[in-house]
């Protein structure tokens, strides 16, 4: 992981509420608590963060998992939640709207930059998970589809 990449993740870390966020490559899982969370980690900067390189991918995750009535679109950035297309200022999905697999739905604002979130599967829109603006962290269920 690129260092400029790690100080960007570490900065919008430090602005939402999150106590700990888990980010996944081909290569490598990296793990980041607060340094007031209790977890055993090792410390990387005083009073700021801990971090774990972990290679275990076993690990129980703090999300739900899909189940066969529903299944849950989930973050692949870690930043603030919108519903909202920047350019055309309306709604991109809504409520009871069917989606399917590679649509828009959602854009992550990080760092200035927005990253835009397309299904991973098809279904209909019954639950949004978080709300327009929420802090999400990576791997956190945001939108909720019902299973056709």
């Amino acid at each position: 992981m690129e260092l400029k990449k790690l100080n960007t993740i570490l900065k919008t870390f430090e602005t939402t509420p999150a106590k700990q966020i888990t980010l996944e490559s081909n290569v490598v899982k990296l793990h980041i608590v607060r340094s007031d969370a209790p977890a055993n980690t090792i410390s990387s900067e005083p009073n700021h963060f801990n971090l774990i390189k972990e290679n275990d991918k076993n690990e129980s995750n703090a999300y739900p998992k899909n189940t066969p009535t529903h299944n849950d679109i989930i973050s692949n950035e870690v930043g603030y939640f919108s519903r909202f297309h920047p350019k055309e200022k309306k709604q991109i999905v809504k409520l009871r709207d069917t989606v399917a697999k590679g649509e828009l739905v959602a854009i992550i604002k990080s760092a200035h930059i927005k990253h835009e979130l397309f299904s991973q599967v098809s279904g209909k829109i019954i639950e949004f998970l978080v709300e327009e603006g929420q802090p999400v962290e990576y791997g956190q269920p945001l939108i909720r589809l019902e299973n056709k």
